[in-house]
């Protein structure tokens, strides 16, 4: 699970009052409203990350709280936290981790949330060698979500594989919207390096304000570390971290072929640079998007054809049968006896003596009479009856 820093540029710059504070943990099995502590999972600047049972929907759930004291002024802290969790509702996206609740506990700001049960893509890539294969699929999703946030015009401001979050179903979700801010908002931040330095944009070192241009460049750095094994540019102090950038790109050896260039071009320095929108980094870095775009499209197009044949052949289909009435009407000449099929004639055999000469045993079977009413004399059994007349000497 994701320590969901929300830190400034170093510890140091803390005040020595507040190191003199420890967050207060809480045990298993404490109750948070309808919640029940399971485990610690991580900490940050803002508060500590537990593993819940939500004993009402029985699931699991990822709990933050924010720290009883010291790192985070509490007013601050849970206008913080309230403001991140209205972020996250906003925007509801596959690639975004979903928020469900909002609430205090002794006087603490707590948030509720999607529990990733496989960890942070920090602690996964920390784990075993990944190949660009295993990394790529996981970096678009991501990148999905944040173009999903920059849709809604609003910028991360924190994109790190700490804030990667990944299922074991192999599905990868954003969080902690801690510092997101308007992505065309003018205003800078209270804390001009508020952060984490190595996946600041050049322009965020130097003070400048949340971006989605910014967050590109953060993504960058999290992509050519994920492939790469190291970060892309390095330094002791912003300082040297941002001369590193100006010196030129990092080399892109250990880069795949056909992401270096799109990587080169987010990882510019000037943000006018770069690309035009998260959109257009992930059409570069995954070329089947456009076609699978274009397949949606034309699947799309292709029902809307036929709907509209199916509609018009309804349109030009008259309601009723040209013949009014036609149903009625046969039902009085066809009636059920006169779909039977007429048995062939057999020829009698004549018993001696009878009057007449011959006269039809009575072993023998009466001629079939045909059903059928105000039609033709049969021609099948040749009975030389009419049907009528034939069908009141059966009866």
């Amino acid at each position: 699970m994701t320590t969901l820093e929300a830190r400034t540029a170093t510890d140091s710059q803390r005040s020595p009052g507040s190191r003199r504070h420890e967050p207060k943990e809480l045990t298993r099995g404490t109750t948070i409203g309808r919640y029940v502590v399971l485990e610690q999972l991580g900490q940050g600047g803002m508060g500590i990350v537990y593993a819940a049972w939500d004993f009402v929907l029985e699931r699991r759930i990822a709990l933050k709280l924010l720290h009883a004291t010291g790192r985070v002024a509490p007013e601050s802290g849970a206008q913080a936290l309230v403001r991140e969790a209205q972020v996250m509702a906003r925007l509801a996206h596959p690639g975004i981790n979903a928020v469900y609740d909002v609430g205090t506990f002794e006087g603490r700001t707590f948030l509720a949330m999607e529990l990733a049960d496989a960890g942070s893509l920090s602690a996964w890539l920390r784990r075993t060698p990944r190949s660009a294969d295993q990394v790529l699929p996981l970096l678009l999703q991501a990148g999905q979500g944040l173009a999903a946030a920059h849709r809604a015009n609003i910028a991360h401001g924190d994109f790190k594989p700490q804030n990667v979050l990944l299922t074991r179903d192999g599905r990868a979700r954003v969080t902690d919207f801690g510092l997101a801010g308007e992505a065309l908002a003018t205003a800078r931040l209270d804390e001009p390096q508020a952060g984490t330095p190595p996946y600041m944009a050049p322009e965020r070192l130097a003070g400048g304000s949340v971006s989605a241009a910014a967050d590109q460049y953060s993504y960058a750095v999290t992509l050519y570390e994920a492939l790469c094994g190291r970060r892309p540019f390095g330094g002791a102090s912003v300082g040297d971290l941002d001369a590193s950038i100006r010196r030129g790109p990092p080399a892109v050896e250990r880069l795949p072929r056909t992401v270096r260039s799109a990587v080169l071009r987010a990882l510019a320095p000037d943000p006018a640079a770069r690309f035009a929108s998260m959109d257009a980094l992930l059409e570069a870095l995954d070329p089947r998007r456009p076609h699978q775009r274009r397949n949606a499209a034309l699947a799309v197009a292709a029902a809307v054809v036929l709907v509209g044949v199916g509609y018009a052949r309804g349109r030009l289909v008259p309601s009723e049968a040209p013949c009014g009435g036609g149903d009625q009407a046969l039902s009085r000449v066809f009636t059920p006896f006169a779909w039977a099929p007429c048995r062939p004639r057999r020829e009698p055999r004549c018993r001696p003596g009878a009057r007449g000469g011959r006269a039809p045993s009575s072993r023998l079977a009466r001629p079939p009479t045909c059903r059928r009413p105000s039609l033709p004399r049969c021609s099948t059994c040749a009975c030389g009856a009419s049907r009528g007349s034939s069908a009141r000497s059966t009866a």
